[in-house]
């Protein structure tokens, strides 16, 4: 597998770091680090038009977060969430793995 920023990743590399992220990182999420991992990674320079979408996390560390993507580059808050078009809904290792 090629990972643009770490170049070729093997597939047990691949599998032991989702498995790590599942099973060490699913505290992470209520801090927000795995979507400040969106924020820092995403190529926002071809947005046309601002949209926003809702993550909704489940468990004891879980709760919402509200993220803006726009040209200018991606934004996180905690909660308000009803507006936006779409909402993710992840347990935290869940949401670990699709990150």
């Amino acid at each position: 597998m090629q990972d643009p920023y770490v170049e070729a990743v093997s597939a047990m590399g691949v599998a032991a770091g989702l498995l790590g992220g599942y099973v060490v990182h699913s505290w992470d999420v209520r801090p927000g680090f795995v979507v400040r991992l969106w924020q820092r990674t995403a190529n926002t320079a071809s947005i046309q038009r601002p949209y926003s979408i809702g993550v909704r996390t489940t468990g004891r560390n879980g709760g919402e977060t509200r993220i803006d993507v726009s040209e200018g580059g991606v934004g996180l808050s905690q909660g308000a969430i009803e507006d936006c078009g779409v909402v993710l809904e992840a347990d935290p290792g869940t949401l670990v793995l699709i990150a």
